[in-house]
């Protein structure tokens, strides 16, 4: 699967859901003197209680025994030991949930998708456009919303204002909304590129785009295989993906999860069944969900951008 960062959608392409520290350079990092063997140590050093056995040891075992020794000793100090994990309820070969936990509770990514929401609140304001439904805008954007659309790629339905596709959607008006949100949607779509352009055109200079994408999840797809995902994103390749095309603007790429919650998950365990503090940690080994905020950069001072167009609703209702 290639990585570039949905689930509750119709089969139809499109969806409707504390920083981590920068790690030091190598290059700013401070360094220890390193020492090899035979040579003298600083006078400060001194030996462990069994620095003499470990010499004895040496002098009087061969290196295969040695290895073995070693070996057999990094397995017995391991936490579980080698073969005494104990897998209880996730020993098995189906979920504990196909539902993504949706049975048991909140799943843990709409637990960080709704987290994120919340932090960016004061960006869900104006006009605003979210795909499939609202739910999102009114509950992080309340009174701040001027007008709220939905987009949707096949028909009208119930607060479906917009009909079209994200990757190819002319008739949507340009330059129009103060804020888009698009939750877990992008890794559905096959031509990611050109649905992220056609969200940089939607948006107003200054505007802000809200995007959650799933870094580690469980496949959906149509029985049929028509529809499913099409990509895994990590926060590399979407902050690459978003880069391209808010040139000129602010983005900021995050992740969150852990191994914890990245087995939760996928066992689609829910996250009130987990403590705050282990939804909380964020490991960047394992991107459970990633999250993008992006700004379109304002007009350029000697005259408006290449894509801007006249603001206009004509052809919204069709596709």
């Amino acid at each position: 699967m290639l990585l570039i960062e949905g689930r509750d959608t119709e089969p139809t392409g499109q969806a409707p859901t504390p920083r981590r520290p920068l790690h030091t350079h190598p290059a700013h990092a401070p360094t220890r003197p390193r020492m090899s063997i035979g040579t003298q140590s600083h006078p400060t050093d001194r030996p462990g209680p069994l620095a003499g056995v470990r010499a004895l040891l040496r002098r009087l075992l061969p290196r295969d025994v040695r290895r073995s020794l070693a070996r057999t000793g990094t397995r017995l100090t391991r936490v579980p030991p080698v073969g005494m994990v104990r897998f209880g309820s996730l020993r098995r070969l189906s979920p504990i949930s196909a539902d993504w936990g949706f049975d048991r509770g909140l799943p843990v990514d709409r637990h960080y998708i709704e987290e994120f929401l919340a932090a960016e609140a004061a960006s869900i304001r104006g006009r605003v456009l979210e795909i499939d439904s609202n739910d999102y805008t009114r509950r992080f954007g309340g009174d701040q919303v001027e007008q709220s659309d939905v987009l949707h790629i096949a028909e009208m339905g119930p607060g479906v204002t917009l009909v079209g596709d994200l990757t190819n959607a002319p008739h949507l008006p340009s330059r129009a909304f103060d804020c888009i949100v698009v939750t877990q949607t992008l890794q559905l779509i096959h031509e990611v590129d050109a649905a992220v352009a056609t969200i940089h055109r939607l948006l107003r200079p200054g505007g802000t785009a809200l995007v959650t994408v799933p870094g580690m999840s469980p496949m959906t797809r149509d029985p049929e295989g028509s529809w499913g995902y099409h990509w895994g994103f990590t926060t590399l390749s979407a902050r690459r993906l978003f880069e391209r095309h808010f040139e000129g603007g602010a983005v900021q790429v995050e992740a969150r999860g852990n191994v914890l919650t990245a087995t939760a998950f996928l066992q689609g365990i829910a996250a009130g069944e987990l403590r705050p503090e282990e939804l909380a940690y964020r490991d960047p080994a394992f991107e459970l969900l990633v999250t993008v905020r992006a700004v379109r950069a304002f007009a350029a001072p000697d005259g408006p951008e290449p894509d801007a167009q006249p603001l206009t609703e004509e052809g919204s209702a069709g596709r």
